[in-house]
């Protein structure tokens, strides 16, 4: 992370503008390594002290102009709520990372507020609408900041396999010798697997309870909701 910031710096003080778009990558890097830090010090996995993690993430996500508590609760209902597609009025915190419109939802707003299901639409092919679109409804969200918030949950999380401190190999060898181990689902993650979740994942047919796009509504009007 050092060297790229210094690199980047370098980059940009010499003024050198054909190197400039090598300098964004950099910097992206860097950045993305102060959010890991961040990101575990929110799990309370970076050190012992969670005196010191708290401080830890704060200073990792100033720069990033992130809020780090706001990340720390959000993000651990992200975990404790996975693939819960329901949730109580009541609840500020829940799996935002996976809160899919279906097909109902977006049939409704395309008679009701067709703006809105244009602005859904097209958030699903131009993804950073998508990404600001997250950001302001579920991290910077004001009724999302409450005084009486605690954390009341532990897990585990993903983290980079590589990492040796945390075993995870060893991990995942012990979950494939459990009983569970026919559950588990293991394939390479590669650029034309996330290419195929772009294009197909739009909506979310409750009835199949699977992901379908939005020509599919059009080819199979029997696949409704």
């Amino acid at each position: 992370m050092s060297l790229a910031l210094l690199l980047a710096w370098f980059v940009l003080d010499r003024a050198l503008y054909w190197l400039y778009p090598i300098a964004y990558i950099l910097c992206s890097l860097a950045f993305t390594s102060l959010f890991v830090i961040a990101n575990d010090c929110g799990h309370y996995s970076f050190l012992k002290s969670r005196r010191v993690m708290s401080f830890v993430g704060h200073a990792c996500m100033t720069p990033l102009f992130y809020p780090f508590y706001a990340w720390k609760y959000s993000h651990d209902a992200h975990h404790k709520y996975t693939n819960q597609l329901r949730r109580s009025e009541s609840d500020v915190y829940f799996d935002n990372a996976w809160l899919p419109e279906t097909i109902g939802e977006y049939e409704s707003e395309r008679n009701t507020a067709p703006i809105l299901a244009t602005l859904y639409r097209y958030s699903r092919i131009v993804l950073p609408l998508a990404s600001i679109a997250h950001l302001i409804g579920y991290h910077y969200h004001p009724a999302i900041f409450r005084t009486d918030h605690r954390r009341k949950v532990k897990f585990s999380y993903h983290v980079a396999p590589n990492i040796p401190c945390y075993r995870l190999r060893e991990a995942n060898a012990a979950l494939q010798a459990s009983p569970y181990g026919n559950m588990l689902r293991q394939f390479p993650l590669t650029l034309r697997y996330l290419y195929t979740q772009w294009k197909r994942c739009h909506l979310w047919n409750a009835r199949n309870e699977q992901y379908i796009d939005f020509n599919s509504i059009r080819r199979n009007p029997l696949g409704r909701e």
